[in-house]
C-alpha cells in the first residue's frame, strides 16, 4: 500500500515551499516527494500560462555517479559538447534556427538512502556507505569538478564553419549535405572554463562562448555516488530547492534528460522497502534486486509526470533518458528507442524483463544490454523500465529513450535537438 496519497503530498510541498527548507532532524533540504505544487506565494519563476511563448530552453540533466559510469561519463560529456553546439550553430542538414537562450544545470543521482525528505540511515541494517548517508547531493546543483577533459577526434558533427567544434579545430570530410566532423592535428585534451554560478547559460543578451565547453566538463561527476540512485527524486527535488527556484524560467521548455545505466529506484517508503528480505538479510547479497521486487515502496513514473507538468504546461516540458534498454542487433531495440509515442511494445520485449541473475555471488538482475572493447565489457545496463513507463504512458511524443549501451549517442542528441527546436518554432 502506498503511504502518502497525491492530495496529501501536494498538501505538504505547499507548505514546504512557503517556508525555509528543511525536514525538521532529517536534515534535508527538499520535501523529496514527486507531487510539487507550485502555486504558491513563492518567487519561483515557473510557468502557468498553457499558452506561454516557448523561445528558451531550461535543461536539466541528471547524471548517474556510480562506480559503474566512467565510460558513459566519458561519452556523455563528447555528446554534450556536440549537442550545444549544434542547438547554437544548427546543421545545414536542419531547417531549425538557432537556440541562442539556454539554460543548464546537472544533478547527480545521489540520494542517499533517503526517501520523500526522510533520512533512512537508522532502518539500513548494517553500516551505511559513506557515499550514502543522508540525503547524499539531495538534488543540489553541481560545479565543474574537473580540470579538462578529453574530446574524441572525428566524432563530433560540424559544418565548414567549424564553429560547433573545439577552438583551433578544423570542420573536414564535409559530405554532400556540408557536414563533416571536428578534427585536430594536435592535442585533444580541451581545459574547462571556471563556473561562478549554480548552473550556466547563454543569452541573446549575454552570450557564453565557452557554453559547450562548460556543459562538457560539468557532465564529468566521477563514480563516487551513492550506488542506490534515485534519479528521478533527484530532478524532482532539484527543481523545488529553494536556493534553486530561480532556475525555470517562464518562456522556457524544461527539458529533463537522464543518464544512467541503473534502473530508477525513487522511495517513497524507504522504511518499507529497507524492512524486505533483500535489504535485511545482506548476506543473501540481493541487495540489488530489491526495488525491482518492491516497486510498492517508489513513487510511480506517473506520479512524476505530474509533479513536473505541475510546474509547466503539458507541452513545455521534454523528457529524454539514455538508459537501460536494448540496442543495435538485439531483437528488442526497434521496440526501445525512439520517441515515447513509439516505443509502446518496449516493455514487452525479453530484454526488459527483470530475470534474477546471480554474478560472482551477488544478484543482480538481467542486464537489458552490455557492450564491449576488445573483449573487454564496458557498458552493462539494467532493465529502465521505469524510464520507458514515464515516456511512453505518460510524455508520448514529448519523450525520447536511446540505449546507453551504444557507443555513440550522437543520433540521440540530434533527435533531442530536433525535437527541441520543433517545440520553440510551433
Amino acid at each position: 500500500m502506498r503511504p502518502h496519497s497525491l492530495r496529501f503530498l501536494l498538501g505538504v510541498l505547499s507548505v514546504a515551499l512557503a517556508a525555509p527548507f528543511g525536514c525538521g532532524e532529517s536534515g534535508g533540504s527538499g520535501d523529496g516527494g514527486p507531487d510539487a505544487d507550485t502555486d504558491t506565494d513563492t518567487d519561483t519563476d515557473t510557468d502557468t500560462d498553457s499558452d506561454a511563448e516557448l523561445s528558451a530552453v531550461d535543461l536539466l540533466i541528471v547524471a548517474d555517479d556510480s562506480s559503474s559510469m566512467a565510460q558513459e561519463q566519458a561519452i556523455l560529456s563528447n555528446g554534450l559538447y556536440g549537442f550545444a553546439g549544434a542547438l547554437l550553430n544548427p546543421l545545414p542538414t536542419t531547417e531549425l534556427e538557432a537556440i541562442d537562450d539556454l539554460r543548464i544545470a546537472l544533478v547527480t543521482s545521489n540520494m542517499g538512502f533517503s526517501s520523500a525528505g526522510t533520512n533512512n540511515d537508522e532502518f539500513w541494517p548494517t553500516g551505511v556507505p559513506p557515499e550514502c548517508e543522508g540525503f547524499g547531493d539531495d538534488g543540489e546543483f553541481q560545479a565543474i569538478d574537473v580540470a579538462s577533459i578529453d574530446i574524441a577526434n572525428d566524432t563530433l558533427p560540424c559544418d565548414e564553419s567549424a564553429a560547433q567544434c573545439p577552438p583551433g579545430w578544423t570542420c573536414q570530410d564535409l559530405d554532400v549535405d556540408g557536414v563533416g566532423t571536428c578534427h585536430t592535428g594536435g592535442s585533444t585534451t580541451l581545459g574547462c572554463p571556471s563556473q561562478s554560478e549554480p548552473w550556466m547559460e547563454t543569452t541573446p543578451e549575454d552570450p557564453d562562448p565557452n557554453l559547450a565547453a562548460r556543459i562538457a566538463c560539468l557532465s564529468v561527476q566521477g563514480t563516487d555516488g551513492c550506488g542506490f540512485e534515485q534519479q528521478l527524486a533527484s530532478a524532482q527535488t532539484a527543481l523545488v530547492r529553494e536556493d534553486q527556484s530561480d532556475f525555470l524560467r517562464d518562456h522556457a521548455l524544461l527539458t529533463v534528460l537522464v543518464v544512467s545505466d541503473e534502473e530508477d529506484c525513487s522511495m517513497e517508503d524507504g522504511e518499507g522497502l529497507f524492512d524486505e528480505d533483500e535489504i535485511q538479510d545482506q548476506g543473501a547479497m540481493e541487495v540489488n534486486i530489491a526495488c525491482g521486487r518492491h516497486p510498492q515502496y517508489l513513487y510511480t513514473p506517473a506520479d512524476f509526470h505530474e509533479f513536473f507538468t505541475s510546474l509547466k504546461p503539458e507541452g513545455a516540458v521534454f523528457f529524454a533518458a539514455i538508459v537501460g534498454v536494448p540496442y543495435g542487433m538485439q531483437p528488442g531495440a526497434a521496440a526501445c528507442e525512439g520517441f515515447g509515442d513509439t516505443i509502446g511494445d518496449c516493455l514487452v520485449q525479453d530484454e526488459m524483463d527483470l530475470v534474477p541473475e546471480q554474478i560472482g555471488g551477488t544478484w543482480y538482475f538481467r542486464p537489458a544490454c552490455t557492450r564491449s572493447e576488445d573483449t573487454t565489457e564496458v557498458t552493462r545496463a539494467y532493465p529502465g523500465r521505469r524510464y520507458v513507463q514515464l515516456a511512453y504512458e505518460s510524455f508520448e511524443s514529448m519523450s525520447y529513450v536511446y540505449s546507453i549501451c551504444n557507443a555513440d549517442w550522437s543520433p540521440a542528441f540530434e533527435a533531442i535537438g530536433t525535437k527541441i527546436g520543433q517545440v520553440l518554432t510551433q
